[in-house]
């Protein structure tokens, strides 16, 4: 028998059953991180309609109190500070 043409390694059950655990584990770790990058896209999303709603508070606010300064009699008499 003639070793020129033997392999040097043999590649045997364990080494392709170690293969496949590796690759399904890579598999799960992409679709985690797909799933990651989905919830972070969400996330971002729910806080731009956060701040947009704050934002529409505030302006709420503003005009209340532009109301309530329009409408309340003054007493000329009263110190203003």
């Amino acid at each position: 028998m003639s070793f020129r043409n033997r392999p040097l390694i043999r590649l045997g059950a364990q080494y392709k059953k170690l293969l496949d655990e590796a690759r399904a584990d890579l598999s799960a770790m992409h679709f985690e991180y797909q799933c990651l990058a989905a919830l972070r896209s969400e996330l971002e999303g729910l806080k731009l309609v956060i701040r947009r709603r704050v934002v529409a508070e505030q302006e709420l606010d503003r005009l209340r109190a532009i109301r309530d300064a329009a409408t309340t009699e003054r007493d000329f008499g009263a110190r203003l500070h």
